[in-house]
């Protein structure tokens, strides 16, 4: 009994001490916050070197006050919280400041804590901010910090620019930034005059002017070794001998050999020797890097807002984007574009005709539309405006079990989850599906965001780890502080749920906040940088620098054979596996025959305009009952299909509720009814929010094939 009570004094000891140490680190963070803001004389970077000195476990409660704080205390925190690692934190907030109306002092600050973290990929909003941003010295520190993390041309462009404007002090500014960017040639002029002035400019210009002397010293010792007799440096001419003998026999033996371009053959060799390494490291030249970042880092694009296709040699719209303009001028799925201004559409290919109908953002493109039961055809003008792809579908299902279809971690992605996760609560959500299926991942930031919002306290929720002692280095990624409450949780995943959707569904396991439910995850964990080049301006190498591992220091990644072959399957294992329905060959072709001969589309034309009310009710849910649609019997028979009336009333309603999305303008999010892994989630909340999924309408048609 003893030893009980002081085994319990001792846990309670602990416990006191874990207290007072939270609270003294309380204490010091309100003491070093109110140094940064008192009028008098406030000390900015004293006590931000004093938060810094607190721990990672500062963190948290730093975090907690930067938002009440006037900007140039949260200018101290982030400097400190990126001193403590929180760079990704750090990072969106400094965006944010330069982003709103803020003093030339606090922006250029913020300008330079961004030189810090010198991520590559705030290329874009650096860019977006440089065009919007009017003050010059603003503009110059965005324009040089722009250049030195991703070499955007625009930047370089917008320094020289200012070399020209008649106000010697923004020149003297813009000189003194190529100076240091490495473009000091432009820039010798005005930094030879302002050398002689006895300011702290006058003196970075003399030491930018030194340096760049030393180096067309060393440049022309080098060039005079190089000029020695060809004896000396015989043996060196060329280091990889086989490369250039190879290219030199494809362009003499070659068929087309005199079609090949020293440099597409040489990217075709460094295509070779990076695919050596992994799967997913490669070499990007410079176009191929350019369309990474307007199309897979961008979710915003300027257009119409169309998905469109192919069908029966004719330029289609296989569907709108539904917040796009295209939909709101009176474009529908199925429709042909038989004219873009004129321009016959016809025997052109799909990037010629998409070419056409892109253009600037405020201008309008003029299409010829000719619909199934049109007369003719009809002239629609739509705008092309900023295009945002959705990144998540959101649906309230019965039982008040909130559902959202995340398809891509994209950069909105957070903020897009929070309002769908909002909206779902205002509707009395007591349940929530997170569909990570066929979701290939993303920005690792948004999902360890989206991690944040279900998992409460700070925890380590992944991290990553290489070789090289920078790039490689371990670094930590933690939850702060749940935003939600902590309703039961499934995530669905597949064999194509990949990278950031495994980290989300690893750590949301590893903490028992959700269950898995699905397949086992692709297994792709590794951390890929895309590396500039020296030799190649534009050019990018990605590699893998890294691996992802989950809080109990479990790796992700599949482990590969030297030939790229699984020799050990990783991935996340769900808790519960669910394998989607067979679906025999012989029906895939069987449906792709019967849609080419317009058989679904017939029948909606015929039954669908008098019927639109049945119609919708069925694209929700038709209970799997072929006799709920209109005339089926006679024009499944007519079919002469082998099919089942199943299989048939399945592609029929798959064509009905693209209808229905028309009419709604509004995607489905999903479909209970015939997806036996959402199924399975929905009777495992059922169970968890005590009711029974027998006696809801909607799911009694599945539930007693979960029951067993």
């Amino acid at each position: 009994m003893k030893n009980k009570a002081c085994i319990l004094l001792v846990i309670i000891f602990c416990v006191n001490i874990g207290y007072a140490q939270t609270d003294n680190i309380q204490t010091k963070v309100d003491k070093y916050i109110k140094w940064m803001t008192r009028k008098k004389n406030p000390n900015i970077w004293g006590a931000s070197a004093k938060l810094y000195a607190l721990g990672t476990n500062a963190s948290p409660v730093i975090k907690r006050k930067y938002r009440t704080l006037p900007v140039v205390a949260q200018l101290g925190c982030l400097k400190a919280l990126v001193s403590l690692g929180e760079l990704d934190y750090a990072q969106q907030k400094l965006l944010v400041i330069l982003k709103e109306r803020n003093p030339r002092d606090i922006k250029t600050m913020a300008t330079g804590m961004l030189e810090v973290i010198g991520d590559f990929e705030l290329e874009e909003d650096l860019l977006e901010i440089l065009d919007k941003t009017f003050d010059p010295y603003v503009k110059i520190a965005i324009a040089k910090l722009t250049w030195q993390i991703s070499r955007a041309p625009d930047a370089i462009k917008s320094l020289k620019g200012f070399l020209k404007v008649d106000n010697f002090r923004i020149q003297a500014a813009a000189a003194i930034a190529l100076g240091e960017v490495g473009n000091i040639n432009v820039a010798l002029p005005i930094l030879n005059k302002l050398k002689e002035q006895p300011t702290s400019q006058g003196r970075m210009a003399q030491i930018l002017l030194d340096h760049d002397a030393q180096i067309n010293h060393y440049e022309t010792l080098l060039s005079s070794q190089a000029t020695k007799p060809k004896t000396e440096v015989k043996n060196d001419k060329l280091k990889y001998p086989l490369v250039d003998e190879v290219i030199k026999k494809i362009n003499e033996y070659h068929v087309e050999g005199d079609k090949f371009s020293k440099e597409k053959l040489v990217n075709s060799a460094v295509d070779g020797i990076v695919s050596g390494t992994d799967v997913h490291s490669a070499f990007w030249t410079k176009k191929e890097w350019d369309d990474f970042v307007r199309t897979a880092i961008n979710e915003e694009y300027v257009g119409i807002g169309v998905y469109v296709g192919e069908q029966d040699g004719q330029f289609t719209i296989i569907s709108p984007v539904y917040s796009g303009p295209a939909y709101k001028a009176g474009i529908r799925s199925m429709d042909k574009i038989l004219e873009v201004n004129g321009w016959s559409t016809r025997d052109k290919t799909m990037d010629d005709i998409i070419k056409k109908i892109k253009g600037d953002q405020g201008t309008s493109v003029e299409l010829k539309v000719y619909r199934k039961g049109w007369s003719k055809a009809r002239d629609i003008e739509v705008n092309r405006e900023k295009i945002r792809v959705p990144s998540l579908f959101s649906q309230m299902l019965p039982g008040n079990i909130g559902y959202v279809k995340l398809t891509q971690f994209g950069r909105k992605g957070t903020a897009d989850m929070e309002k769908a996760l909002l909206q779902l609560e205002k509707q009395n959500m007591e349940a929530f599906i997170l569909d990570l299926r066929g979701n290939g991942g993303g920005w690792l930031q948004v999902a360890v965001d989206i991690i944040d919002k279900f998992v409460a306290g700070k925890k380590l929720v992944v991290y990553s780890e290489g070789r090289h002692p920078e790039k490689g280095k371990r670094y930590n990624y933690y939850s702060t502080n749940n935003t939600h409450p902590n309703f039961p949780m499934v995530v669905l995943v597949d064999e194509s749920s990949a990278s950031a959707s495994e980290v989300v569904s690893g750590a949301l396991k590893h903490y028992k906040r959700a269950q898995i439910i699905g397949q086992r995850t692709f297994g792709k964990g590794s951390v890929q940088e895309p590396i500039p080049l020296d030799t190649r301006s534009g050019a990018r190498l990605k590699l893998t620098i890294a691996l992802y591992y989950l809080p109990d220091g479990s790796c992700i990644h599949n482990i590969m054979d030297t030939e790229g072959k699984i020799v050990e399957r990783k991935g996340v294992v769900p808790d519960i596996e669910v394998n989607y329905n067979d679906f025999e060959s012989w029906k895939n072709e069987e449906f792709t025959r019967l849609e080419e001969s317009k058989a679904f589309e017939n029948y909606l034309d015929k039954h669908y305009k008098n019927n639109k009310k049945l119609f919708h009710k069925l694209a929700d849910n038709d209970q799997l009952n072929h006799d709920l649609y209109p005339g089926f019997n006679e024009w499944h028979k007519s079919l002469k299909t082998k099919a089942s009336k199943n299989d048939t009333r399945y592609w029929l309603r798959l064509k009905t509720r693209a209808r229905v999305s028309d009419d709604r303008g509004k995607q489905y999010a999903c479909d209970y009814l015939e997806d036996p892994m959402l199924q399975r989630g929905i009777w495992e909340l059922c169970k968890k929010i005590k009711i029974d999924a027998e006696k809801i309408d909607e799911y009694n048609i599945f539930a007693e094939k979960w029951k067993k």
